[in-house]
């Protein structure tokens, strides 16, 4: 699945049905590039390895039930050191 978060960084992933059982774990979050050309390496997490989500709490809005998680933070470095 694809998608770009919103300004705030929150992104919305939906299913065709209720995909229960659902654990977190069973999902991670990778980030393709950097906003910043010159800064485009990954350092957390490395490359291909991806954030498993972690739940936060359950939101209710007015279609239903839903939960709320993060994948915490994703850091990227420069190609040559001292050029971020």
């Amino acid at each position: 699945m694809w998608g770009a978060t919103d300004a705030r960084g929150y992104f919305q992933i939906q299913t065709a049905q209720q995909s229960a059982p659902f654990t977190s774990k069973d999902c991670k979050v990778y980030v393709l590039g950097s906003p910043v050309r010159a800064c485009g390496v990954p350092v957390k997490p490395r490359r291909n390895k991806g954030s498993p989500l972690k739940f936060r709490k359950f939101v209710t809005l007015p279609d239903g039930l839903q939960a709320l998680y993060t994948a915490g933070d994703f850091v990227f470095g420069p190609k040559k050191p001292g050029k971020c």
